[in-house]
């Protein structure tokens, strides 16, 4: 089956508010992390207790405009202590998410209306 799908990830933020990523030059990771607890036991033995299966979601761009990048900033700004929701298409499910604190780097245009190696993470709540 041929599944054609547009590349969209859209973030859903405080009451109502959405935005749609911008998919051109972005580079998109889903990582996989394993929250655990570990300790050796008495005979030396490695335990561990597996607490949660969670997942970092990473958009990188080596170039964005400006517009895409103050919604960013704002999410960040404004939202970085809420439940934000990441939709993927293609995904079966939505995820709940906090966004992390990012970097960003001024592209020297001639009107300044991009930003160069902006890489933003989500980790699943």
């Amino acid at each position: 089956m041929n599944q054609s799908f547009s590349n969209k990830i859209t973030v859903k933020y405080g009451v109502s508010e959405t935005f749609l990523t911008p998919p051109i030059g972005r580079t998109f990771t889903e990582r996989n992390e394993l929250i655990t607890r570990e300790e050796r036991a008495a005979s030396g033995k490695l335990r561990r207790d597996v607490i949660a299966h969670k997942k970092i979601f990473t958009l990188s761009y080596e170039l964005i405009e400006t517009e895409a990048v103050n919604k960013f900033d704002k999410i960040l700004k404004y939202h970085s202590d809420e439940e934000l929701t990441l939709e993927i298409e293609g995904s079966e499910k939505t995820y709940k998410v906090l966004i992390m604190p990012y970097e960003k780097e001024r592209f020297r245009i001639l009107n300044g209306g991009l930003w160069a190696n902006v890489t933003v993470e989500f980790v699943e709540i």
